[in-house]
């Protein structure tokens, strides 16, 4: 059997958006744009093959399907949402304890929970990096930096785009707020 060639500007996936503007659509992605947060920062830790990622979205998210199945990654997820509050919260620390998850998708909202409640999180923690994005980002949700990880990748994008912003954190100090 002869396979096709494929070529960086074939359409790799179908996504689709979230209505927000109506009814849902279909965003096509080629294979260039796909690997485009690998131009923005290729250095990015979202790249690197040893992490065991949990991402508690859906896998047809942006960031919850494509990489983990372009970098090799292992995703960690659950088959179901947790209720709230309390109950997402001691279920995710209790799942990348359980996992040894070394990267967490979340956004801002959580991420600033489980800063609130981090004298909650184990001493042999494992998490060493958390990918955030959506909402700008405040100085308050860098203070996970220590506590919860070690750096703090923002990303900025959408279904149509994918990553059209990346930058990684790793010193409260020289954060600028909003960047």
């Amino acid at each position: 059997m002869t396979l096709p060639k494929v070529s960086e500007d074939d359409i790799a996936l179908l996504l689709q958006t979230s209505g927000s503007t109506g009814v849902p659509k279909l965003a096509a992605h080629t294979h260039r744009s796909i690997l485009t947060p690998r131009y923005l920062h290729p250095e990015a830790v979202m790249f690197d093959k040893s992490l065991r990622v949990y991402r508690d979205r859906p896998f047809t998210s942006v960031g919850g399907f494509p990489f983990q199945v372009l970098t090799g990654q292992t995703r960690v997820t659950t088959s179901g949402f947790a209720s709230s509050g309390a109950d997402l919260m001691d279920a995710t620390v209790q799942i990348i304890q359980r996992e040894r998850c070394t990267l967490m998708y979340v956004l801002p909202p959580f991420l600033h929970e489980m800063i609130r409640r981090k004298d909650k999180i184990p001493s042999d923690w494992p998490l060493r990096y958390i990918l955030t994005g959506g909402q700008p980002i405040t100085r308050g949700a860098v203070q996970c930096i220590g506590p919860l990880c070690t750096s703090v990748v923002c990303a900025y994008g959408g279904t149509e785009i994918i990553i059209c912003g990346l930058g990684v954190v790793t010193d409260i100090e020289n954060f600028v707020e909003f960047s």
